[in-house]
């Protein structure tokens, strides 16, 4: 899951709808915690779980850095039918505002999340606005519902 030279683990934390990776990326010392999300598809499930990883953030002061599947889109055109959750958008608006977050730039396929006819953005990556990474990429593979993640810093990748 991870390359130990690039980043060295110090302890796993979890809860129902995520597990967190706390250490140091070790070329630039920077100090990070990394949160793999499953979210689950009530939004009310989902505004828990933005409540949790909100309140480790500030109550740990930590820096994250988060990807999965948050089952939430952020815009109309992230899903092929332009509809629109306002409660669960704003949920989910909210907490990338209050976390402090910036998504990475997309690369590769719009949508990463297909069944049948529908398609969605569903699947992303967030860093805290002062670290800077290279690019997100997607895989495209049409066997799955979703496609997997590659984040690359530097020359090294998270995956």
């Amino acid at each position: 899951m991870w390359d130990n030279p690039i980043f060295e683990v110090s302890f796993v934390e979890f809860g129902g709808q995520w597990i967190s990776l706390c250490g140091t990326h070790i070329p630039s010392f920077f100090n990070c915690t990394i949160v793999g999300v499953y979210a689950a598809s009530l939004v009310k499930e989902r505004a828990d779980l933005w409540e949790e990883i909100t309140t480790l953030k500030f109550a740990f002061d930590l820096s994250l850095v988060l990807l999965g599947d948050f089952n939430e889109t952020l815009h109309a055109y992230e899903r092929s039918s332009g509809h629109l959750n306002l409660s669960g958008l704003t949920s989910f608006r909210r907490f990338i505002s209050d976390c402090e977050l910036v998504e990475f730039n997309m690369q590769g396929h719009r949508f990463t999340w297909f069944r049948g006819g529908s398609m969605s953005c569903i699947d992303r990556a967030f860093l805290p606005w002062i670290f800077s990474c290279s690019s997100r990429l997607y895989l495209f593979a049409a066997t799955l519902e979703g496609c997997p993640i590659i984040v690359s810093c530097s020359s090294k990748a998270l995956r």
